[in-house]
């Protein structure tokens, strides 16, 4: 049985953790990426202010958008983990990998990219995060199908039309729900807009 059929995606705070293993061992506990991504976007920003490691903030948006993909594309967590260790060869433009779950990189343009210098500073200690074993432990058990940031965005919606600083009527506060519930269910799928001059040549 899923996790999310239970209406949440629990949090990985150990103490539920052993509650379910031990008092629930039917239920498959799945973790919500934002909440991995957003530990690991710490060390990353931290790593990126260092002395000689300065690569890594270009790196940044790349890795977390890797880590989403890792696991949205994945059938298992092994799966999901060969992906995810990929960008440790990645960063330093190597594209073949020795995991059979994840033999080489997908086909794409990568010419243009500062890479990661082996034995250096940055590549070690980048490195060195991406593959910690508690890290690789979250990431097998990340959902590749629900996750929590659709209503962390419908949260954050309704402090645009209903801010915490104010005060309102009942009658006024629920109007300003449903127009944040019209106004989100209305755009929830609407497509991401995109740069001209980062689109991808089709010729």
């Amino acid at each position: 049985m899923d996790c999310w059929s239970t209406g949440l995606l629990l949090t990985r705070h150990p103490q539920i953790q052993k509650y379910l293993r031990d008092m629930k061992p039917s239920i498959t506990h799945h973790y919500d990426v934002w909440h991995v991504v957003k530990g690991l976007i710490k060390k990353l920003e931290s790593l990126g202010k260092q002395r000689d490691c300065k690569v890594v903030q270009e790196w940044t948006k790349s890795i977390l958008n890797h880590l989403y993909w890792s696991a949205a594309s994945s059938t298992t967590g092994e799966e999901a983990v060969a992906k995810w260790v990929s960008v440790a060869n990645h960063i330093q433009n190597v594209h073949e990998h020795e995991n059979w779950l994840f033999p080489a990189c997908l086909p794409g343009d990568v010419s243009d990219r500062n890479w990661f210098q082996p034995s250096t500073k940055a590549c070690e200690k980048l490195t060195d995060i991406i593959i910690r074993k508690q890290l690789l432990a979250d990431i097998a058990s990340l959902s590749p199908n629900y996750q929590t940031s659709s209503v962390e965005g419908f949260h954050s919606l309704i402090l645009k039309f209903a801010p915490k600083n104010l005060i309102f009527s009942y009658k006024s506060m629920l109007c300003r729900l449903y127009l944040a519930a019209l106004h989100f269910n209305e755009n929830s799928d609407r497509g991401h807009r995109v740069d001209a001059a980062y689109m991808p040549s089709v010729l």
